[in-house]
């Protein structure tokens, strides 16, 4: 799996519980507290599901990718874990071959850790999954997944310090038609 060198998506999207402690009258401490990076795989951002051995126009089920994806985060009282919300957003259309009128659309999450040389550590992978349901006469939906994860941290160490990493779960067939796509 290829890695982007650049971030994709830098929505935050949760800026309010700052704001609340800002207002609250509370003393905090004057330390900037950064969410993780977010990087889309350039790879896994779009999927091509084919039905049978044919990799015609005909032969496609459904496509489907990742639209958006937003989040924000939140530390712990005592600094120790990083609450993340996450919205992500996936745009799915049936294809000519797609007979059930619905697609089930996977995706991941993994958070990193950065290292100082080479790929980063993946610490978590968590796979999820959306069903897109082509009623009436839809041939494409807009899927709002909303998810929470918590990152624990060691002392000294900060969000940015961390990435999450987000794209569709993909056979290898899956990647290389995405690959043939860009050139």
């Amino acid at each position: 799996m290829r890695l982007p060198t650049t971030a994709k998506f830098l929505y935050p999207l949760f800026a309010l519980p700052f704001l609340l402690v800002a207002c609250s009258g509370k003393k905090t401490p004057d330390v900037v507290r950064s969410c993780p990076g977010l990087v889309g795989i350039d790879d896994a951002m779009e999927q091509t599901h084919f039905v049978g051995g044919g990799r015609d126009l005909t032969d496609v089920d459904f496509t489907a990718r990742i639209e958006d994806v937003r989040y924000g985060c939140v530390y712990s009282s005592d600094g120790s874990v990083i609450e993340t919300e996450l919205l992500v957003q996936l745009v799915a259309a049936q294809g000519p071959a797609n007979r059930n009128r619905q697609a089930q659309v996977a995706y991941f999450l993994a958070v990193g850790k950065q290292r100082e040389q080479g790929p980063p550590d993946i610490l978590v992978r968590e796979a999820y999954q959306a069903t897109a349901e082509f009623e009436g006469n839809r041939t494409s939906v807009m899927l709002n997944d909303e998810l929470m994860m918590s990152i624990p941290i060691r002392r000294g160490e900060r969000g940015d310090d961390y990435t999450i990493f987000v794209g569709l779960v993909l056979d290898e067939p899956e990647v290389e038609y995405n690959r043939r796509q860009t050139r």
